[in-house]
């Protein structure tokens, strides 16, 4: 059996899903209620990462602050691979923006190994 989604549920872009869900963001984003009310479920931690991006920067001000995780290794043969383009699991990403009063969610994403 086969569920139909209406059209009206569709988005062409994630902007558009953005403002359906938040549309009042840059006016309410401190309003535990309205924020309660609200979600946009994913499949990856990209999505997340981006979604979280496009949200931050309706509110960027002049407070904020980046902080960069730290990239080095040895050079024992000549290859270089950019360790901050990876992103694992339970890991914050390679560059964290900041702002002075602004909401932070810490989540930690637990691993179930099943037994059968």
């Amino acid at each position: 059996m086969a569920v139909k989604i209406p059209q009206d549920l569709f988005y062409r872009d994630v902007e558009s899903l953005i403002y359906a869900v938040y549309n009042d963001y840059s006016e309410d984003h401190s309003n535990e209620e309205y924020l309660s009310q609200r979600a946009i479920l994913t499949t990856t931690l990209e999505s997340v990462d981006h979604i979280n991006t496009l949200l931050a920067n309706e509110l960027t001000s002049a407070t904020e602050y980046t902080y960069l995780s730290a990239d080095s290794g040895s050079e024992s043969d000549g290859h270089i691979y950019p360790l901050n383009n990876l992103i694992p699991l339970g890991l914050p990403p390679h560059s964290l923006r900041l702002e002075v009063n602004k909401q932070v969610m810490l989540l930690k994403i637990l691993k179930h190994q099943l037994n059968f």
